[in-house]
C-alpha cells in the first residue's frame, strides 16, 4: 500500500531542487534519489507531468555525467605521474569510467605477462616404469617354441 500513496504525492519545489542539485554532483538517478529522499517513481511520474523538469533532468544527468567523467580523467593523470598510488582496479575502473562518459576517450589497458597455451598436465600418480614392462623382443608363439635369438627348440 504504501507504493500507491508514494504515487499518488507530488514532488514539492524543494524536493525536486534536491534531487537536481544532487543528479549534477553524483550524476546517477538512483544515488540523487536516496540522497534527495524521493523514489525514482516519483521521479518518473514527474518527468511525466512536465517537460520542464524533464528537461532540467536531462541537462543535471549530462553535468553529473560530464563532472565523473572529468574526476576520472583527474585520477587517471595522477596515477599516470605517480601523485596518487593505488592499485591496478582503481585504475581500471578509473578508465572504464572515462570510456563510458568522455567523448572520444579511448583508454588503452596493457596487460603484462602472457598466457601459455599448452596444457600441462599434473597428477599425483607416478608415471610407470615403460622399461621395464617392455615386451620381449622374440615373439613367443608357445612356450619355449622360439628361442630369443630365433632357432627353433
Amino acid at each position: 500500500m504504501a507504493k500507491y500513496k508514494e504515487k499518488a504525492q507530488k514532488m514539492t519545489s524543494s524536493q525536486k531542487r534536491a534531487f537536481l542539485e544532487a543528479l549534477e554532483r553524483l550524476g546517477t538517478k538512483k544515488k540523487a534519489c536516496e540522497e534527495a529522499g524521493v523514489s525514482p517513481w516519483m521521479i518518473r511520474v514527474e518527468e511525466q507531468k512536465s517537460a520542464i523538469f524533464r528537461r532540467r533532468v536531462v541537462e543535471a544527468k549530462q553535468a553529473g555525467v560530464t563532472r565523473m567523467a572529468d574526476e576520472a580523467l583527474e585520477r587517471i593523470r595522477a596515477i599516470a605521474s605517480g601523485e596518487l598510488e593505488t592499485d591496478k582496479t582503481v585504475l581500471t575502473a578509473n578508465l572504464a569510467l572515462a570510456n563510458a562518459y568522455e567523448s572520444g576517450f579511448k583508454g588503452v589497458q596493457r596487460t603484462e605477462g602472457h598466457v601459455d597455451h599448452n596444457i600441462r598436465v599434473i597428477t599425483g600418480i607416478p608415471r610407470p616404469n615403460y622399461e621395464a614392462l617392455e615386451k620381449p623382443k622374440s615373439k613367443l608363439l608357445k612356450e619355449g617354441a622360439i628361442e630369443e635369438d630365433g632357432n627353433e627348440t
